[in-house]
């Protein structure tokens, strides 16, 4: 597991935003969980990470009940609605980014990244990962930071080698079992 950093004044990668136009010409729809505020999406959202969070290499135990769910992933300090970032299809929620800001440099932790199964391939996480960033620009985030597992194949190549973020040193978890 280490940490990934991406300096926002230098990103020059503007041309992946076609990943947003393709997924919305082929019927995907960008939201925030602003947009659709209340229980109910609160309990779709929940519902994909359910999903989800469980595929994460490096991810063990299970996935909390929906209160606990909400407290440490949506209530966080430096959480907002408007930078929960979903995809939709239909009324479907599909995939999900999620920002959070450091209140001491301004900066934010790019949170969480999930998408549904059926739907990975498709550039959704791309696509909401950009939404982020143009996320952080508007709030004149200086830099935006994540974890990643280097296990996660296809989120380091979207991290790493189409977006541009920066390794930092990591830490490593040895398992032997008995």
């Amino acid at each position: 597991m280490f940490e990934s950093v991406l300096d926002l004044a230098s990103f020059d990668n503007d041309n992946l935003f076609v990943s947003v136009e393709e997924a919305e010409r082929s019927g995907i729809q960008f939201i925030t969980l602003a947009d659709e505020p209340g229980e109910d999406g609160e309990r779709k959202l929940y519902e994909l990470y359910k999903v989800t969070q469980p595929d994460i290499p490096g991810f063990s135990g299970d996935v909390p009940w929906f209160e606990e769910w909400k407290k440490w992933s949506i209530e966080q300090s430096g959480v907002r609605p408007e930078w929960i970032h979903i995809a939709k299809d239909g009324d479907r929620y599909i995939g999900v980014v999620t920002l959070q800001q450091n209140e001491q440099t301004q900066a934010m932790y790019h949170e969480y990244t999930g998408v549904l199964p059926e739907y990975r391939g498709r550039r959704i996480a791309l696509a909401l990962k950009l939404l982020g960033i143009q996320t952080a620009r508007a709030c004149g985030v200086p830099y935006l930071r994540t974890h990643n597992d280097s296990m996660n194949v296809p989120m380091l190549r979207i991290n790493r080698d189409l977006i541009g973020f920066r390794a930092e040193p990591g830490n490593y978890k040895m398992v032997h079992k008995l």
